[in-house]
């Protein structure tokens, strides 16, 4: 068959997922960290047009400033209906951003969790996001190369189930960025054990 072909054949089948927890099922206690679920607005949600999802404020003790927490899962992505990326959205809500690199997050799983690392500007307000996007085993931060394995899955395993991850944090004082990176570098460590249950290897 040629490539065009299957790929039209693996769109047509039902796709075979293993179990997962739905996120709304995502501990609210990890570690120190406390957290508190909020819903995002029908119309936004229809844009999104995704399948599940998780977005919480987490804060732990000593620290004011919490961790906006997202999680967007789509069983089936295609053109129209899969994660929308940070860097594509974050100009329409008014934010500049002024940074934008990776950054390697050393975690107990083993090898470091490498992120995109994005620091937005509106007016007088800084914040830091990290975001990235994961799926059947594999942490990703690089768009084209999303594109490659959802072909590339779609066609060989019949699966292009996935999630987009995204951590947001304000800057106070945008001379102490460290801080920042701190705090959402301890959040992911803490967070990330978390994932196998809620996003299919």
């Amino acid at each position: 068959l040629s490539v065009a072909a299957s790929i039209l054949m693996a769109q047509r089948a039902t796709a075979s997922l293993p179990a997962r927890e739905t996120l709304v099922t995502f501990p609210m206690v990890v570690g120190d960290w406390k957290g508190r679920q909020f819903g995002l607005e029908k119309e936004i949600l229809d844009a999104l047009d995704l399948d599940d999802y998780v977005i919480a404020n987490y804060r732990r003790p000593g620290d004011p400033v919490p961790v906006n927490f997202y999680v967007a899962y789509y069983a089936s992505q295609k053109a129209g209906s899969a994660a929308h990326s940070p860097r594509s959205c974050i100009p329409g809500g008014g934010w500049r951003i002024t940074e934008l690199s990776e950054r390697a997050i050393d975690n107990s799983g083993g090898s470091p969790l490498v992120v995109n690392r994005v620091v937005i500007r509106k007016g007088d307000l800084t914040k830091l996001v990290y975001y990235w996007f994961e799926g059947q085993g594999r942490v990703l931060t690089n768009e084209y190369l999303i594109k490659w394995y959802l072909l590339w899955d779609g066609v060989t395993r019949n699966r292009t189930d996935g999630a987009l991850v995204r951590l947001v944090t304000q800057v106070p004082d945008r001379d102490h960025i460290e801080q920042a990176d701190r705090r959402l570098a301890e959040f992911v460590r803490a967070v990330y054990p978390q994932f196998p249950a809620y996003i299919p290897r």
